[in-house]
């Protein structure tokens, strides 16, 4: 329980710092929504990001050499960990879309489940996935 609060908060901290600049020093806060997710899409490089936290960080609270090297270690190993949980969910929210298609199947008529599968590799219309890299062809 501690470890997660210890992480809750890490991450609260991380992105609250990231998203926390001014629309000078690259913050998020007046940009469309678009525009962020863009910018968050380029900015996949951790090591990049953790850089940008301790810099932020460091001029906002004026850490100290000692501070920016414990406060580096800390969002490291949080952007380890968010990744590991961001990859278990995606893995569980695929397996929940398999498990809801298959559920669907049993609904569906021989024709209908025969159109539903030619919609989807003909490309027909779907929903825009959820996730970059999440897979549309377990929903119809």
């Amino acid at each position: 329980m501690k470890y997660f609060v210890f992480v809750s908060v890490s991450l609260f901290l991380f992105y609250s710092a990231v998203f926390a600049q001014s629309p000078e020093e690259g913050g998020m806060q007046d940009m469309p929504r678009r525009q962020m997710m863009q910018q968050g899409k380029q900015q996949r490089n951790p090591e990049e990001v953790v850089e940008k936290q301790v810099e932020m960080l460091t001029k906002r609270f004026n850490l100290t050499a000692d501070q920016q090297a414990k406060a580096k270690d800390i969002l490291t190993a949080s952007a380890a960990e968010a990744k590991k949980i961001m990859q278990e969910a995606k893995q569980k929210i695929r397996e929940l879309i398999e498990n809801d298609r298959q559920k669907l199947d049993v609904l569906l008529t021989e024709e209908q489940r025969n159109a539903a599968k030619e919609q989807s590799q003909s490309g027909g219309q779907r929903m825009p996935p959820m996730q970059e890299g999440m897979s549309q062809e377990a929903v119809y």
